[in-house]
């Protein structure tokens, strides 16, 4: 077999062809980038497409209402009084995430409580559920500074054991509408002891109308 270098044609060909290659290969790159915008050409060469996430994110509470922390004693008197009670409200068992919509009223001088409560068979599991369920109030889509919301526990008669966060609304506008919510974030499934909740954000709303 003759070398290269002794056939100059062939040499010239050879050369011709890669020039040509090259020319399309990087014709080929702009064309892609040519219907990017700006933003994306930068983002394909940088970094991975950002997955989506579902999360709790409302505004800042700008204390459109009065809220604070009540005290076991007020809680035990039940004095102010529950917003479930006071509507008479019997709060659903939520078995899959989601929104559970409440009407009610409220009196315009009158401090309430909102109670929300998560419930286990034995004080261990109930432990073990708090450790995974995040608790979050809001009014009118604005988060509750968690300085206002008290967490205690409670046995009830019939043996089960609850934990309860609760926080004291009061200074409404008269006439006006609020959206009050309960947020519990299971982040994975819980099991109470006699029923399994699937992972997820539960939401107890209540829109209360002030007399």
């Amino acid at each position: 077999m003759k070398k290269l270098q002794e056939n100059p044609i062939i040499i010239l060909m050879g050369i011709l062809a890669s020039c040509l290659g090259i020319f399309a290969f990087f014709t080929d790159i702009n064309s892609i980038f040519d219907f990017m915008t700006p933003n994306e050409a930068v983002l394909s060469a940088s970094q991975p497409t950002p997955l989506p996430t579902a999360t709790l994110n409302p505004s800042a509470w700008s204390g459109l209402l009065h809220a604070r922390k009540p005290t076991l004693n007020e809680i035990r008197a039940e004095v102010p009084p529950s917003l479930w009670v006071t509507n008479g409200i019997d709060v659903r068992d939520m078995p899959a995430p989601g929104t559970d919509p409440y009407n009610g009223t409220v009196n315009a001088t009158q401090e309430y409580l909102l109670p929300v409560y998560w419930c286990a068979s034995s004080a261990t599991l109930l432990q073990q559920n708090m450790d995974n369920i995040q608790t979050a109030f809001t009014v009118n889509g604005e988060t509750v500074p968690e300085k206002y919301i008290f967490s205690y526990n409670y046995d009830t008669t019939n043996g089960w054991k609850c934990s309860y966060h609760a926080v004291v609304f009061g200074g409404w506008s008269s006439s006006a509408q609020y959206t009050l919510q309960a947020h519990r974030t299971l982040l994975t499934e819980q099991n109470d002891g006699q029923t399994t909740y699937p992972a997820g954000e539960y939401v107890f709303s209540l829109l209360v109308t002030v007399k």
